[in-house]
């Protein structure tokens, strides 16, 4: 079955609060950034776990990976609270290394173990040691999203994303840019557990990323 997740990044938490008000109910996962936020506090977080509990998945990073903002502590302080409500956190396990490193004082938080590389798609050896390392760290789900510059990368994501669907990982594995696009398509036909699909071009978080209206008239003509 497939899952939508809306990704939700905005400067101010009153704009993610009517974003996930509109459109909430039509998705199964709920994606917010917290550090592009100019005006966060943890009572805003409290409050979006109140009212979405475990649809809710959070971001401490930025888009491309810049550098994050939030103090680690704050960070740090953040994990507890998701894990108790049983929200979800996504992390990128080589630009967040602290965060990661410290899942052992949160053992139960659902969490996805990220890669993310904005240039390229590696080779199919590189993406297994990638996958490796994701694998090491025990997570939920094991994402990994780059840039595709050929079919023949898409092709290989799509191979990767089958290969970790046999085995049983739980998985997303998605391609960036024009020739990514079917992964969007066929890889959550597939295998993805989710699909990120804001409602419109202007939401969207990814090179590529694909709109909801435009993945369900795909799903719609392939079925």
């Amino acid at each position: 079955m497939i899952k939508y997740c809306l990704p939700v990044v905005r400067e101010r938490c009153e704009d993610v609060i009517h974003e996930l008000a509109r459109h909430h109910e039509g998705y199964d996962f709920l994606e917010v950034w917290l550090d592009t936020l100019v005006d966060y506090s943890d009572d805003f977080l409290e409050q979006l776990l109140r009212d979405y509990g475990q649809r809710l998945m959070v971001l401490f990073r930025r888009p491309q990976l810049a550098p994050i903002q939030m103090p680690l502590k704050q960070r740090l302080g953040l994990m507890n609270k998701v894990e108790d409500a049983g929200a979800i956190l996504d992390l990128d396990v080589l630009t967040q290394q602290e965060e990661v490193a410290a899942l052992k004082d949160v053992s139960s938080l659902r969490w996805i173990a990220s890669y993310h590389n904005y240039q390229e798609t590696p080779e199919l050896t590189k993406l297994w040691d990638i996958v490796d390392e994701l694998q090491s760290h025990n997570p939920w789900v094991v994402k990994l999203a780059t840039f595709c510059q050929s079919p023949e990368d898409a092709v290989r994501l799509l191979k990767l994303g089958l290969a970790l669907k046999q085995r049983g990982q739980e998985c997303i594995v998605l391609g960036m840019g024009p020739h990514g696009a079917v992964t969007r398509t066929y890889g959550t036909l597939w295998y993805n557990a989710m699909i990120f699909a804001p409602p419109s071009v202007e939401g969207s978080t990814a090179p590529g990323q694909l709109t909801r209206p435009e993945l369900e008239a795909l799903f719609s003509t392939l079925s």
